[in-house]
């Protein structure tokens, strides 16, 4: 949700009300601005959260996982954030989750992956603003520097939204929030337009990822009606022919069960490949 005018919270605001203050606590100050966020219902921009870490010797890594604690806080208490913990695999996350994220499957893939994006170094907060000021320009250099920052994103974001997936399918989700994030980027490539270049990425991942889950979903439901109606068409085949005393036609088949020929002949061919096996 954008927050403007009197809704938007200033860091001087905070200030004020000694809540926040930039030689405090690490922790104490992520959950003074997690207290700050609900009591007021106002969302901070990236740019805003960091202004409040300023003169604390925090990498890029950690944070990112401010950001990410932050847009998804939970009842569980953050303990720390320690940069070699920004992804990890289930066998290595324990009991360090810092969101109600599904963990990620613990495989050579994503092992591989997850090493991979590690040795990406995070951009700052400007020096990413300034990618986009030069895309928009039509600087396409800027393009898979632009795309390596958001990688960890969409794997956050596929973590979130994968509640009811099978973890074998991340690997797909995760490439289709990646080549979504590629398509906007090279979308806006020379566009000169003033976005909100956080918020259109991250609908982009999530409209995606939403639709190859929604197509997951409907293949699912397609192969059980599928086998549902073979199960039916078997136990009318069998039932025909006892009665006729042999096999029934199509025709029959079809007057008997209320399927048509054509849907009658694909099931028939499931059925007798899997009787020929």
């Amino acid at each position: 949700m954008e927050v403007s005018g009197n809704q938007k919270v200033k860091k001087n605001d905070l200030d004020q009300q000694g809540k926040v203050h930039q030689k405090d606590n690490f922790i104490e100050t992520v959950h003074a601005i997690q207290e700050m966020m609900e009591s007021s219902a106002a969302t901070l921009r990236r740019e805003e959260i960091a202004a409040y870490f300023e003169g604390m010797d925090l990498t890029g890594q950690q944070m990112e996982l401010v950001y990410d604690y932050l847009q998804s806080p939970q009842e569980e208490p953050l303990t720390k954030m320690e940069p070699k913990n920004t992804l990890k695999t289930e066998h290595e996350q324990g009991s360090t989750d810092l969101t109600n994220k599904r963990k990620l499957p613990d495989n050579a893939f994503f092992r591989m992956y997850l090493e991979d994006l590690n040795k990406i170094v995070p951009c700052t907060s400007e020096e990413e603003t300034r990618l986009y000021e030069r895309l928009v320009e039509g600087d396409e250099t800027t393009i898979p520097p632009l795309l390596e920052q958001w990688l960890r994103r969409v794997i956050n974001i596929v973590q979130l939204q994968a509640e009811n997936t099978d973890p074998k399918d991340w690997a797909d989700m995760i490439q289709e929030g990646n080549l979504s994030v590629l398509l906007v980027l090279e979308q806006i490539a020379g566009s000169k337009q003033k976005l909100d270049f956080e918020e259109a990425l991250t609908n982009a991942i999530k409209q995606a990822v939403g639709s190859y889950t929604q197509k997951i979903a409907a293949d699912a439901k397609m192969d059980q009606s599928v086998l549902s109606k073979a199960e039916r068409v078997y136990e009318a085949r069998a039932y025909l022919a006892k009665q006729l005393q042999r096999l029934p036609s199509i025709d029959e088949l079809s007057q008997y069960t209320k399927l048509p020929e054509v849907e009658l002949e694909h099931i028939l061919a499931i059925l007798e490949g899997n009787e020929s096996c």
